[in-house]
C-alpha cells in the first residue's frame, strides 16, 4: 500500500503525538534510588509487619504554602487499613491506616487484601517530615477528616514488601516488639 502525499502530514502528526506520549510516560515513571537496609531503617519512622484488611478510596491532597496560591500536590492517596502483628520501629497501634499514592507511576505501593507485609513508613503531615510541604502546610490541611498525625506513609521506593519476600530482611531486623494497644 502506498501513501499519498496528502496522508504524510497526518502520519507525521500521529508520530509526533506518539513520541510525546512515550516521552510523557517515561517522565512520570517511578524512579527509586538504591538504598541499603541500614539507610531505609534510618529514614523510616515506622517498621512493622501487618495484614491488609481494607482500603479507603483515594482522596486528593491540597496544600497552601503561606499566602501563596492553593494547589494540588497529588492525585490521591489510598488509605490501607492493616492489623499490625510485629513492630521493629515506632509506636504503631494494633490497627493502623497507612497511606500510599494510588498510582504506581508515582511510586505508590499497591497492597493486596488479606496479604501480610513488612512495612517501612515515614511520618507525614504537619508533624511529619515525609511530605516535602509538611513543615509549611497549615495543620491538617489537605488530609481527610479525622486523620490523626503523624500519618504513616509508604511507597514503592521503601523496603516495604510482602512477608514472603522479606525473610532476609526480617533476620537482620532482630527481635520485634508488640504493637501498641489503644
Amino acid at each position: 500500500m502506498r501513501c499519498s502525499r496528502a496522508s504524510w502530514p497526518e502520519l507525521r502528526l500521529a508520530l509526533r503525538f506518539l513520541s510525546l506520549f512515550l516521552l510523557a510516560s517515561a517522565a512520570v515513571a517511578c524512579k527509586c534510588r538504591d538504598v541499603s537496609l541500614e539507610q531505609s531503617l534510618a529514614g523510616a519512622h515506622f517498621v512493622f509487619s501487618a495484614r491488609i484488611i481494607g482500603s479507603e478510596p483515594p482522596v486528593p491532597f491540597h496544600f497552601t504554602m503561606g499566602d501563596k496560591a492553593h494547589f494540588s500536590v497529588k492525585t490521591g492517596m489510598v488509605g490501607w487499613r492493616m492489623v499490625t502483628s510485629q513492630v521493629w520501629k515506632g509506636a504503631i497501634p494494633e490497627t493502623v491506616t497507612v497511606y500510599s499514592d494510588k498510582e504506581r507511576a508515582s511510586c505508590g505501593y499497591v497492597f493486596e487484601l488479606g496479604k501480610r507485609y513488612l512495612i517501612f513508613a515515614k511520618a507525614s503531615g504537619p508533624e511529619g517530615s515525609h511530605h516535602p510541604l509538611a513543615g509549611d502546610a497549615r495543620a491538617g490541611e489537605g488530609w481527610p477528616a479525622g486523620v490523626v498525625f503523624p500519618v504513616p506513609v509508604t511507597d514503592a521506593c521503601s523496603k516495604t514488601r510482602s512477608l514472603e519476600k522479606a525473610t532476609s530482611v526480617l533476620k537482620k531486623l532482630g527481635e520485634p516488639m508488640k504493637p501498641r494497644s489503644d
